[in-house]
């Protein structure tokens, strides 16, 4: 249990390092319950986080948390189906700007989908975004392709 709060620490600050440098957009692939957008709403200035998962997901988590009062700081909902490969464009109709600096977040996902989804992250990312863009990830252990 001990290496799980590890990864969550590592995470959590890659995002809040993000954030404080007011990096351009932040894009959590698969979501999920992700609650970055929650903790660390005080620290977001003019960074855009984008929240790319499945619609069912993202209705139950607003279910939870708005009774709750939870200040709720991601400015786009993506809604798109990363097992069927559609992360691109709904992402690039939600506002996400081409050549921006950006932070990829894809945390607990890769587990769950195939390798050629994996696989298809790499080129949409790469002629999306600048040189120095930063991703970070949990990855499963298939063959990547180059």
């Amino acid at each position: 249990m001990d290496s799980c709060w590890r990864v969550l620490h590592f995470f959590d600050q890659i995002v809040q390092d993000a954030l404080m440098e007011n990096v351009g957009q932040i894009v959590f692939l698969g979501a999920g319950y992700d609650s970055r957008p929650y903790r660390f709403g005080r620290l977001i200035q003019e960074t855009l986080l984008f929240e790319v998962d499945t619609g069912p997901t993202q209705i139950v988590k607003r279910i939870v948390c708005e009774p709750r009062r939870f200040q709720y700081r991601a400015n786009k909902i993506c809604v798109s189906q990363l097992r069927y490969g559609g992360s691109g464009g709904g992402l690039i109709k939600a506002g996400f700007t081409r050549g921006k600096s950006t932070l990829f977040v894809w945390e607990g996902v890769t587990y769950y989908l195939s390798a050629d989804v994996v696989n298809s992250m790499a080129p949409f990312v790469r002629s999306n975004t600048p040189r120095e863009v930063r991703f970070v990830s949990t990855m499963q252990p298939y063959p990547l392709k180059p």
